[in-house]
């Protein structure tokens, strides 16, 4: 969502790497369970495994998936040329 909202220029670049950086954070801080994979839940406020900390594989591969998107949405900026808005 990120990803799009930034390619739509609904936020900023700045926004967009600060809401990509808080996820990333989270991610890092998250517990996992003893495989040394994340639980298939967590709540939202304070990252809590909710319910058994089983791993979700088809979580991990959305989530890996958003991770490629975002990847890649910031090596396009990255590599764009700067644009001028020109007022008319």
């Amino acid at each position: 969502a990120v990803a799009a909202a930034r390619q739509l220029n609904v936020l900023t670049s700045e926004e967009f790497d600060e809401r990509i950086a808080a996820a990333l954070a989270a991610l890092a801080s998250l517990p996992l369970n003893p495989q040394g994979l994340p639980a298939a839940y967590y709540h939202a406020d304070t990252l809590e495994t909710l319910g058994k900390p089983d791993a979700s594989a088809i979580g991990m591969g959305r989530l890996l998936n958003a991770l490629q998107t975002c990847r890649r949405a910031a090596e396009r900026r990255q590599s764009d040329p700067p644009r001028l808005r020109l007022s008319v």
